[in-house]
């Protein structure tokens, strides 16, 4: 697990503002002691597309006790393009804490 001050090192490399609001857990890829990456893990919004046709939550209440969003996945230029991100994702997901996560990405493959 990492904290806010580890996100903050890579932050910048992030193509949309590195301000994350409601964070439920951050973890990190560290290369030695260097932060190579970081994934933010954020209570949901209120709404979103595509959620409805799946889970249907009661209340806010269950929403933020069933569903965790990954709002951030950032890895720093010089560790790009060998799967960290990949891997950022891969292991974080069993730690999150929660049975359902959303993603909504514009640049996921």
């Amino acid at each position: 697990e990492g904290t806010y001050e580890d996100w903050k090192k890579v932050a910048g490399f992030h193509y949309r503002s590195h301000r994350v609001a409601f964070i439920q857990k951050i973890f990190v890829l560290k290369r030695k002691d260097r932060v190579c990456g970081a994934i933010v893990y954020t209570s949901p919004t209120v709404n979103a597309s595509g959620r409805s046709q799946v889970f249907q939550p009661k209340n806010m209440e269950e929403l933020n006790e069933k569903l965790a969003r990954i709002a951030r996945v950032v890895v720093h230029p010089k560790y790009r393009t060998i799967g960290a991100g990949v891997k950022l994702v891969h292991d974080s997901l069993p730690l999150c804490g929660k049975p359902y996560v959303e993603m909504i990405a514009v640049m996921a493959r």
